[in-house]
């Protein structure tokens, strides 16, 4: 269903789409967490 949305409007559509699709699913807030790379042998 996303990807129909996404074909025939803009980005901010598909985003409102999923947030929206989030939100039934019980969640709240969505934040992006970045995941931090360590090299070998680094603690």
């Amino acid at each position: 269903m996303e990807q129909q949305v996404e074909a025939v409007s803009d980005t901010k559509a598909v985003r409102n789409y999923r947030d929206a699709h989030f939100r039934k699913l019980g969640f709240g807030k969505i934040t992006l967490a970045q995941k931090e790379n360590k090299g070998v042998g680094e603690k």
